[in-house]
């Protein structure tokens, strides 16, 4: 039966809310990881007509004018099946107006776009376990300095097609970057962050996976880590299956629209969160 809702914008007031929702679909983010992903992005709060409730949310954030990413869209379990998430769909694409739109797709969710014309595109594989390794600083990697931070938007940009300098200034309070440098040149940074049970290693952006993956190695610590990195990046996946970082979920990304292409040399390996890129 279809559930009438109203729609307002959402603001950190809504934090527990959507903190409440993550928790009843089982996602691992705690309160401090959807608040980064909130202040960073422009989302809606459905509103049930009949009770007043709170009856989903959903989140968009521009990139720039040609591309956006959609995510953090949970429905109350009470209210799903009512059409509620159709509704917030239809909001976050009024607020992207003539972006494309990028997202990773859970299997329960996947239908959905599919009928709102997103067409997939590849894959991503969740990988996470708990790490016993400390870090290791192959030659050329580094902890980045602040003097790096224009080179590290601009290496990124390269690598999927889009400035995301708020995405990465935000990581860059949130946690720590390590860059690879060759010839006097960054060819490389990624990102380690507390997310959910442990920490999150993502972006990566590099020319290789090779690259990648002593990036990782500078990284990785002691405790429970996550990397949600490219379904093509098996070099990467073999690696992380070495250490005990086992893939526990394969969700798939989709598009809606077009979105610019990497310029390149260096390519994405993995993602900062599913609903980020």
């Amino acid at each position: 039966m279809a559930r009438e809702v109203t729609l307002r914008p959402a603001s950190m007031g809504d934090l527990d809310t959507v903190t409440e929702y993550s928790r009843a679909v089982k996602w691992p983010h705690r309160s401090e990881d959807i608040a980064l992903m909130m202040s960073l992005g422009s989302g809606v709060v459905a509103i049930d007509v009949e009770t007043s409730r709170k009856a989903g949310v959903g989140y968009l954030w521009p990139q720039n004018e040609l591309a956006a990413t959609l995510g953090l869209v949970i429905v109350d379990p009470a209210c799903q099946g009512g059409g509620v998430g159709r509704v917030i769909m239809s909001a976050l694409f009024d607020k992207a107006g003539s972006r494309g739109i990028s997202l990773i797709a859970t299997a329960a969710g996947r239908p959905l776009y599919q009928k709102l014309g997103f067409e997939e595109t590849g894959f991503i594989v969740q990988q996470q376990g708990d790490c016993t390794r400390e870090a290791r600083f192959a030659p050329g990697v580094r902890k980045a300095q602040a003097e790096d931070f224009d080179q590290i938007v601009s290496l990124d940009a390269g690598a999927c097609g889009v400035e995301r300098r708020a995405l990465l200034s935000a990581l860059s309070d949130a946690g720590e970057i390590v860059v690879l440098e060759r010839d006097s040149a960054l060819t490389g940074y990624a990102v380690r962050r507390r997310f959910g049970r442990g920490a999150v290693i993502g972006p990566i952006a590099a020319v290789s996976e090779a690259d990648g993956i002593v990036l990782i190695e500078a990284l990785q610590m002691p405790g429970f880590i996550r990397v949600d990195r490219m379904g093509n990046a098996t070099e990467i996946g073999a690696f992380l299956d070495s250490v005990g970082m086992t893939s526990v979920d394969e969700p798939v990304a989709m598009q809606r629209g077009d979105r610019p292409s990497p310029k390149g040399p260096a390519k994405v390996l993995a993602l900062s969160s599913q609903a980020l890129g």
